[in-house]
């Protein structure tokens, strides 16, 4: 059995749950076009990689609420698999308490990976955001792993 422990208590990585599977989201700006519609951000946490998340604008951000307190163990988000998958390359993933206090970053360093894994040391957390500073922010899913305070045990 794998497990983290954090604070004295252990948590059977195992089982973990896509947390953020129809959890809401918000983004900094929509892209709207003719054929595909709006590319809102709820797309990237609908479990169909085959949609995609588009903002208008360099800078852009996007962040989804796990609607409480939770231990994230690992966050992996999906590139867009038809296009664009440079966009991703130097986008920050930030993880934030319930009182938008960043705890944590990571980095984007590949060029155009398929999927990236950030793996953190048990935060208890609420919040996951993605910022793109350099380019357009368009992701196909965004998984949140860990569990809410029921998964934990002595």
């Amino acid at each position: 059995m794998d497990e983290v422990e954090n604070e004295g208590r252990r948590l059977n990585t195992n089982y973990l749950n896509n947390m953020a599977l129809g959890k809401p989201t918000a983004q900094s700006s929509t892209y709207t076009d003719a054929e595909n519609g709006d590319w809102v951000s709820s797309l990237a946490v609908d479990g169909n990689k085959s949609t995609a998340t588009h903002t208008t604008s360099f800078g852009g951000w996007w962040l989804v609420d796990l609607e409480e307190t939770a231990t994230i163990t690992r966050v992996r988000v999906w590139n867009r698999q038809d296009c664009c998958k440079e966009r991703l390359n130097g986008a920050v993933i930030e993880v934030m308490d319930v009182h938008d206090t960043v705890l944590a970053t990571q980095n984007i360093t590949e060029e155009s990976p398929d999927s990236i894994d950030w793996y953190f040391p048990s935060i208890r957390a609420r919040y996951v955001k993605i910022i793109s500073p350099d380019h357009f922010l368009s992701m196909s899913e965004v998984e949140v792993f860990g569990a809410f305070a029921g998964g934990w045990y002595d």
